[in-house]
């Protein structure tokens, strides 16, 4: 039996991914972009975007899906980078919810 922690690592990666597509797509951002805003890697984007990376748990979902994309619009509106756990964490117990 996995822990809720586990979960949570597990869909992480997934979650940067997607959060990084609707950066890049919907903001048109470059990947430098996205990987200042995330606090992440520009190959880590690269990554995510190629779906090499946070390919393992698809986001199903369909209320993950909507606050990734208003997490999006916090992001280019100058959300704090502290800010950005916080939200993530929620992302991952609403994206538990369809799992449990």
């Amino acid at each position: 039996m996995k822990l809720n922690v586990e979960e949570m690592a597990e869909m992480l990666p997934s979650l940067r991914a997607e959060i990084a597509r609707e950066l890049s797509l919907s903001h048109k951002l470059n990947q430098k972009e996205v990987a200042q805003l995330l606090g992440v890697s520009q190959p880590a984007v690269s990554q995510y975007l190629r779906r090499i990376r946070g390919k393992k748990r698809e986001i199903y979902n369909e209320n993950v899906q909507k606050e990734i994309k208003i997490l999006c619009e916090k992001i280019i509106n100058g959300m704090p980078k502290q800010d950005l756990e916080n939200e993530l964490y929620n992302l991952c117990k609403l994206g538990m919810q369809k799992l449990n």
